[in-house]
Formats: structure tokens, sequence, C-alpha cells
């Protein structure tokens, strides 16, 4: 499902994925899909909307325990 961000006065677009989604790895597809986010400064202006189209979640990683 589509997701709507609002950014904040100031806010970078790699700044509003990580408020929100606590991810950046998806700012090109984003960026893509928000042609509009070109013409902006690149701190955006309070209200800007982002458009987060459907995309896969992100792979898990998994830990390595050294000790223990």
């Amino acid at each position: 499902m589509t997701q709507e961000i609002i950014a904040q006065e100031g806010e970078t677009l790699d700044a509003a994925l990580w408020r929100v989604l606590r991810r950046t790895d998806i700012a090109p597809q984003v960026l893509e899909a928000n042609a509009q986010l070109a013409r902006l400064p690149i701190k955006l202006p309070a209200g800007a909307r982002i458009l987060v189209p459907d995309l896969p979640e992100p792979p898990v990683q998994s830990i390595v325990r050294l000790w223990g």
C-alpha cells in the first residue's frame, strides 16, 4: 500500500524516510516516484508530500555471535 509522508520544515528526504520508516535505502525509488521533489530545495519545506511506493521489506540481517 502506498504511504504518504509529510515533511517537516528543513527536513531532508533521507531524514523524513528515517523518521517514519526507519530506513533510507529506498530514497532512490522514492525520488523516482516523486519527480516534484527534484524541484524543491534539499531541505524540504514544511508540508511537502512524499509518496512512498510499495516496496519489498528490507532484508533481515542475521546476528553473528562471536562469544557465547
